[in-house]
């Protein structure tokens, strides 16, 4: 996290305040440069590994994805790789409905992610559409099982992924080229446009990891939960319980506390982590199509105005 860079960066960069007050500032953004250095280590201390799983939530989950086939390639004993990006998806970002262009298009500036990118294997798809990299890792590792999670309503990922992208003009949402946030998380319109942005990508997402011949490709989607804005799903539902509930179920019942909010029908992630690492198995996905809680009226399938500015601006009671 250090980096700022979901450890994908291989560039230092000297950035100067814009108001010119504060010192210019160096970031060395050398995520990438980290974990193959990191890579390296590993290689050495462990010749032979059956079973690799990579995974990681938020920033983690798209180090994660981009990092895998380094991990995978640079460990040599591996024998089988598994892969869970968890709430950091890398959409497609070349179709007509795609809304993460403009997000890849910076970081692979900022971060040079472009020399990841020429290490990669179909590095001309790549760079076309860095969001292709899931079905490249899939042509490249047949055998391996790799899947994405999120949530539907995940309201940390999908800002920082639009906010300063996207703009909103009455109902029409377009690009944002001003300086600035384009979009405000206070602002209930706002919100509801990040939702729909965010949807939109995972449908992309969805349809891409659907398509045939993509067998070891899987999702597991759920709708909302209270913790965390709905971000990350690997980490423990703590919100979901009132604090002394949660606190009984940390000593007592870690799992239920553990997983709470992650339900899809009668499977949880721990779950469908299992199915993931079942070889026996084929790879499934799961997508929750009900909607729940407070910010359903501020989607695209059930938006209503008044509904969706009195749950992100509630009344003074």
């Amino acid at each position: 996290y250090c980096t700022g860079d979901v450890y994908a960066g291989s560039i230092t960069n000297t950035y100067e305040d814009p108001d010119g007050v504060e010192p210019d500032a160096m970031f060395a953004h050398q995520g990438h440069t980290n974990v193959l250095k990191m890579t390296e280590m590993l290689n050495e201390m462990f010749s032979d590994v059956p079973k690799m799983f990579v995974g990681g939530c938020s920033a983690g989950g798209a180090g994660a994805i981009v990092n895998y086939y380094f991990l995978r390639t640079g460990i040599e004993g591996v024998q089988k790789g598994y892969l869970l990006d968890d709430s950091g998806p890398l959409f497609p970002s070349r179709e007509a409905t795609s809304r993460s262009f403009l997000l890849h298009e910076e970081v692979r500036d900022v971060w040079d992610a472009s020399s990841l990118i020429d290490k990669a294997p179909q590095a001309e798809l790549l760079a076309n559409d860095f969001g292709a990299l899931s079905q490249v890792l899939a042509e490249e590792f047949p055998e391996d099982r790799l899947a994405a999670t999120m949530f539907r309503l995940d309201y940390n990922f999908s800002l920082y992924s639009y906010e300063r992208f996207w703009t909103r003009d009455g109902e029409v949402i377009a690009p944002y080229m001003g300086t600035g946030l384009g979009l405000n998380e206070n602002i209930a319109l706002d919100r509801a446009a990040i939702h729909e942005l965010w949807w939109d990508d995972i449908d992309l997402l969805r349809s891409q990891y659907d398509a045939e011949g993509r067998d070891n490709l899987g999702y597991y989607i759920p709708f909302y939960r209270t913790t965390n804005s709905s971000h990350c799903v690997t980490i423990p539902g703590l919100e979901e319980f009132s604090l002394g509930e949660a606190l009984n179920l940390f000593q007592n019942d870690f799992g239920t506390l553990a997983w709470a909010g992650t339900e899809i029908g009668d499977m949880n992630l721990r779950a469908y982590v299992e199915h993931l690492l079942d070889d026996e198995e084929p790879l499934e996905s799961f997508f929750e199509e009900e909607g729940e809680g407070p910010f359903v009226p501020c989607t695209p399938a059930d938006f209503d105005a008044g509904a969706c500015e009195a749950a992100v601006n509630p009344p003074a009671p």
